[in-house]
Order: structure tokens, then C-alpha cells, then sequence
């Protein structure tokens, strides 16, 4: 993904967020690794996103 590890570190930490772009490509890496990773790290990660437009 061309990420710093420094960048990586704020995320685990939460001190930062990843960019869309970077979400993406998370959940596309995890796909190919395993489905259903990819499919909770979605839930997870933006759950609460997802909610509020089904609520729309």
C-alpha cells in the first residue's frame, strides 16, 4: 500500500485514521486473504456509517 510504518503504528494506536483510499485497499487485501476478515473489518470499521444510510 506504499504506507509508513510510522502511519500504521497511528492507526493500531488510534491516533489517526486511515484515508478512504487506504480503507479500501485494506478490505480489498483482506478479500483476497480471507472473506470473512474483509467483511468484519467493513462491519467494524464503518459499521455506524453503514447504519445510518440504511437509516436514510
Amino acid at each position: 500500500m506504499g504506507v509508513r510504518r510510522s502511519v500504521i503504528y497511528r492507526w493500531v494506536r488510534e491516533l489517526a485514521d486511515p484515508t478512504g483510499d487506504n480503507i479500501a485497499a485494506i478490505a480489498s487485501a483482506l478479500q483476497q486473504i480471507d472473506p470473512k476478515a474483509a467483511d468484519t473489518f467493513v462491519r467494524l470499521y464503518l459499521g455506524e456509517y453503514l447504519t445510518e444510510i440504511g437509516e436514510e
